[in-house]
């Protein structure tokens, strides 16, 4: 269908290992802005797992394309065979556990009161399952039909049904990973200039579905190594998306001199009083004063949140932290309502 434009392994081993390359320098800069912040959570374990993964991603793919023509080692037909197992394999789990990071990611900065925390969890357990069920529908169909053992290029050809099921799960996925965040945002007050930088860091999924559209449509024809390198880049395209998620707060705080909004894991310490309030504390980190204080005020009916307001104060000690009052007001009922005022 498209042979004419089929790169050479060396461009596949060119292209996926310098993607790879980028990736995994960011990680680097994402552990090290997280460990040094106090700040690691479940996304960044996910983030590792996503990093060791595409390891074997681009082990696989060296070993799949070392021909005896090729070299450096000249791989056996029979290990090429091995490592185009290893190599979906580890394409499948890098880009599921990458988007596993960004949902994790969103779910860190939404308070537990909040309804869209419920949400995003189960979000979570649908990428779960999504990833479980393409891994198996995938190995089904290469472990049924092993005619593909005889070619010359050991490529399992997945055909159309799985082409359908992963383009659907796919923008299931990063629709999912965009819609969350943005609706978070609705109601926060929070200046147009940080708005539009959170907008464009969580719209950066919608790359991931850039890349999910080619790599289904080479998967649907005799793409070849199109089609493995599409998928490959995919792979990585998510990790990178997963790490500009904390680098690009990391960034902007020191472009703006000013307070990083990526938020320290359950901070939010809430105690329901006998006279109906609720105090709830939260602790950020800025570049310049190591606490700040900050604090969110609710109104709440019983265990409804009503109103958020997020109150950031400029004072450098770390022991005057100003306590958040969460008054109730029955009357009262709406969304997740915020205002966030910046020093």
């Amino acid at each position: 269908m498209v042979n004419w434009v089929q790169p050479s392994p060396t461009t596949n081993r060119i292209v996926t290992t310098t993607l790879i390359g980028i990736a995994q320098i960011l990680t680097v800069f994402r552990f090290y802005v997280r460990y040094r912040s106090k700040r690691l959570w479940w996304d960044d374990a996910w983030t590792l797992l996503t990093v060791l993964l595409s390891y074997l991603l681009l082990i696989s793919m060296w070993v799949r394309t070392d021909t005896p023509a090729l070299g450096p080692i000249h791989q056996s037909h029979s290990a090429r065979i091995v490592a185009y197992w290893l190599l979906y394999i580890s394409f499948t789990c890098t880009l599921w556990s990458a988007r596993m990071s960004l949902i994790f990611s969103v779910i860190r900065l939404i308070p537990p009161l909040f309804k869209l925390r419920k949400v995003s969890e189960w979000t979570a357990v649908v990428f779960f399952f999504m990833w479980a069920g393409s891994l198996t529908q995938k190995t089904y169909v290469c472990a049924s039909d092993r005619s593909w053992y005889q070619l010359a290029q050991p490529q399992c050809h997945l055909g159309t049904k799985v082409g359908i099921v992963e383009l659907i799960t796919d923008l299931f996925a990063d629709t999912s990973l965009v819609v969350i965040p943005i609706r978070l945002l609705q109601g926060v007050g929070i200046s147009s200039e940080k708005r539009r930088m959170l907008h464009i860091m969580f719209g950066a999924s919608l790359l991931i579905s850039l890349v999910s559209v080619l790599h289904a449509v080479f998967l649907l024809g005799p793409s070849g190594l199109l089609e493995a390198i599409t998928a490959q880049a995919e792979a990585v395209t998510a990790l990178i998306v997963a790490n500009l998620g904390v680098l690009s707060p990391y960034a902007y705080r020191l472009m703006k001199n000013g307070e990083d909004f990526d938020s320290k894991p359950y901070t939010y310490y809430h105690s329901f009083q006998a006279n109906g309030e609720v105090e709830m504390r939260r602790m950020p980190r800025s570049l310049e004063v190591r606490a700040n204080r900050s604090a969110l005020r609710f109104q709440v009916t019983t265990s409804v949140a009503s109103e958020a307001e997020f109150q950031v104060s400029d004072k450098s000690g770390p022991s005057s932290v100003r306590e958040l009052e969460v008054q109730s007001k029955p009357p009262a009922l709406s969304s997740t309502a915020g205002n966030l005022s910046s020093p």
